[in-house]
């Protein structure tokens, strides 16, 4: 069966191709013929609109889009910076002043006050407009105040210069003397201006060397304006500190005196041999027995002992008893019985303890051995028993 002709724009570029026609038809419509431009689809969207304007970027037109530019261009679709504007805010884009008030040519924004007169001091070439501000110099002087005429350069007009003396040391020195006259006397006023100075001259202005001063512990000023040196025999002590007294280092009453006089000096016991100090104190007394080790007296300082030395000042061990010479405790020194028929017996030996016995005495007893009795403790450390037997 033969196929069905169709007509119709058969280019597949055509915005209107029809993909069933068989035959051209000549109908074919593109997006020149749809909307005058080949840069957009058949919908009328921009192939190219790379700034998303809706204006095709084949079609831009550059240019200032800047309505206030002095270069503006109402057909420009893109901005390309070359808007230019007026070279000030007060002025239009041909330069003309937009305020002006005295038609000077010189806008009112930028008019500057001052003086306009070349003559005056503070003139001011850059000055638009004179604002009544002129100073002039005075009678005599530039508008730096500089003299016209100052013949010695003294900054000091010729005019208004006052002869006199210029020398502030002078006795008739005149701080209103703008020229030195050669007038300048210096003796009339000269003496000691030192106010500490004995001598010292309230009148005087100019110090001439005089001054005198009393500068020394000692010294004081005289009402004759001299000094009083107060040290008569010049060994640095004022007379009123001086002091006489012993100063021999070894006497007893030394001092600080500032001058000597050795003949009050005392000296310890025995000086210059003394063994005491000058408080009768000592010098060497190793015991400490209050007995200088020069004077001390070896010997039996027990007084209960036979050879009981009175004159001895330190023991030597030397001392004896009865028990030591005789070998018996119940013998005085001489040899004698101390308990002859009843007595009151002491028994001493260093190592013993002492024994105190009533008895009557009818033989020896050994010092060795006692008589037991049952009466008689036999407790070493017991002191005295009491005998009730006779043996």
């Amino acid at each position: 069966m033969a196929k069905a002709l169709h007509s119709g724009c058969t280019d597949a570029a055509a915005c209107n191709y029809s993909a069933d026609a068989t035959e051209d038809d000549g109908s074919c419509e593109f997006p020149a013929d749809l909307y005058g431009s080949a840069n957009v689809d058949c919908n009328g969207n921009c192939l190219n609109d790379s700034d998303t304007d809706g204006i095709c970027d084949e079609d831009e037109i550059g240019g200032c889009q800047d309505a206030e530019a002095c270069n503006y261009d109402a057909a420009a679709t893109d901005d390309d910076g070359s808007c230019t504007y007026p070279a000030n805010d007060n002025v239009d884009c041909d330069g003309n002043c937009l305020n002006d008030a005295d038609n000077d040519l010189v806008c009112d924004e930028d008019e500057i006050g001052g003086c306009q007169d070349a003559t005056a001091c503070n003139y001011n070439p850059a000055a638009t407009d004179d604002d009544g501000s002129c100073t002039y110099a005075d009678a005599g002087l530039d508008c730096d105040g500089n003299c016209l005429n100052d013949a010695d350069n003294d900054l000091i007009c010729d005019e208004d210069e006052v002869g006199g003396c210029q020398d502030a040391g002078a006795c008739n020195y005149d701080p209103a003397a703008t020229d030195d006259d050669g007038s300048c006397e210096f003796t009339s006023c000269s003496g000691c201006t030192g106010a500490s100075a004995c001598n010292f001259d309230a009148s005087a202005t100019i110090d001439d060397g005089s001054c005198v001063y009393a500068d020394d512990p000692c010294e004081t000023c005289n009402t004759d304006g001299t000094v009083n040196p107060n040290d008569d025999d010049e060994d640095g002590i004022c007379n009123a500190d001086e002091t006489a007294g012993c100063t021999d280092p070894d006497a007893c009453n030394a001092g600080d005196f500032t001058d000597t006089d050795n003949s009050g000096c005392t000296y310890p016991a025995g000086y210059p041999n003394n063994i005491v100090d000058c408080d009768g104190l000592c010098l060497n007394d190793a015991d400490n027995d209050g007995v200088c080790d020069e004077n001390e007296v070896p010997g039996c300082t027990e007084s209960e002992a036979c050879n009981y030395d009175a004159a001895a000042t330190d023991n030597d061990g030397s001392c004896e008893y009865p028990l030591d010479i005789y070998g018996l405790a119940y013998l005085d020194c001489a040899g004698n019985c101390l308990n002859d028929a009843t007595k009151t017996v002491s028994v001493m030996r260093k190592s013993w303890p002492v024994v105190r016995i009533r008895m009557r005495v009818t033989q020896v007893i050994s010092p060795t051995r006692m008589i037991p009795s049952a009466s008689i403790p036999m407790d070493t450390r017991t002191t005295s028993w009491t005998v009730t037997e006779t043996v």
